[in-house]
């Protein structure tokens, strides 16, 4: 049975580059998510002062919860996101999972403008995609 789930995508260092090359890589592992337009965004608790490219997606899938977490990290790395640039501050790529059907995570990060103003577009377009 197919699951609702939100994404945030973000990168601070190529992130137009590195958002497109997950973009292609959910589609290619079957995830074909309504997306809100990128926005750019300052860093939060982040060492490295590159202003971030967030995105949040929203849509359905069959994935369970372990599989779809572990597809995540493996985009994650494929668009370069290694451990020893944590320090450092430099994120290629970083998807959470906020939403997995009925379950929520991250709720920091839910009151965060570009969730809520990519959520409300997300809504407005799979509305109007009803119609």
């Amino acid at each position: 049975m197919a699951s609702y789930i939100v994404l945030c995508m973000g990168s601070n260092q190529d992130g137009a580059l590195h958002l497109q090359q997950a973009h292609s890589l959910l589609l290619e592992a079957g995830l074909r998510l309504q997306w809100a337009n990128s926005q750019v965004t300052q860093p939060i608790d982040c060492p490295c002062p590159n202003n971030f490219v967030n995105q949040v997606g929203g849509g359905y899938t069959d994935y369970d919860y372990p599989r779809l977490k572990q597809k995540l990290k493996e985009i994650e790395s494929q668009c370069g996101r290694r451990p020893e640039d944590k320090q450092a501050g430099i994120v290629k790529l970083d998807i959470d999972l906020l939403r997995f059907g009925d379950q929520y995570y991250k709720p920091d990060e839910w009151d965060r403008a570009y969730i809520k103003d990519g959520l409300k577009e997300i809504q407005a377009s799979e509305t109007e995609n009803k119609r």
